[in-house]
C-alpha cells in the first residue's frame, strides 16, 4: 500500500515501485484505502474477462445482480 502523501512527494516513481512488487496497488488517504492503481495491461485483461463473462451470461440468460466486489472476485478466479 502506498500513501497519497508519498505519491505527492515522489510522483510516478512511487507508483512504479509499488507496481513492481504488487500486481495491483492500493493508495491510502489519511490511513484508509481509497484508490486502486494497476498497469494498463492488467486493467485491459480484467476488463476483457469481465465483458466475456457478461456476454456469456447474456447468452445463457443467467443474469443475476451482483456487487462490484463479487464481479471482481469472479474475474480474479477466472484469471487463476
Amino acid at each position: 500500500m502506498i500513501s497519497l502523501l508519498d505519491i505527492r512527494k515522489r510522483g510516478v516513481k512511487a507508483l512504479k515501485e509499488e507496481l513492481e512488487t504488487n500486481e495491483i496497488g492500493i493508495i491510502a488517504y489519511r490511513g484508509k484505502k481509497r484508490y486502486v492503481v494497476m498497469d494498463i495491461e492488467k486493467y485491459e485483461e480484467l476488463r476483457e474477462k469481465e465483458l466475456e463473462l457478461r456476454l456469456a451470461e447474456l447468452k445463457s440468460k443467467n443474469i443475476t445482480p451482483k456487487s462490484a466486489k463479487e464481479h471482481i472476485r469472479e474475474i480474479e478466479e477466472l484469471l487463476k
